[in-house]
């Protein structure tokens, strides 16, 4: 797994990229978010969109007050399993499965 947070400068928008490289699909799993609340699947790239199956998160995830990877909120998300070498790299290349934004 690999995820990181890019913040607007005013530090009043973020993005969440979340990337599963392993062969295995992972439902629940859990990822801590610097903010509660509602989260949108900004990008999701199992989308039949992107030529997937479709598996994600029906567009929106809620961050729950309960600390995980050094974070105060946290997530359960599905995330599915890594593509294969030619995937579309939509959010930043194979395996990456999307992006979460909020706003503040």
């Amino acid at each position: 797994m690999l995820a990181f947070a890019r913040w607007s400068r005013e530090r009043d928008r973020v993005v969440v990229c979340v990337c599963n490289f392993s062969p295995v699909p992972r439902d629940g799993y859990k990822l801590g978010l610097p903010r509660g609340g509602a989260w949108r699947e900004a990008i999701n790239t199992d989308s039949t969109y992107y030529g997937g199956s479709n598996v994600g998160n029906l567009g929106t995830i809620t961050a729950v007050e309960r600390p995980s990877h050094d974070q105060d909120w946290s997530a359960e998300l599905v995330l599915r399993r890594s593509a294969s070498s030619g995937s579309s790299g939509a959010a930043g290349g194979a395996g990456c499965d999307g992006a979460l934004t909020t706003s503040a």
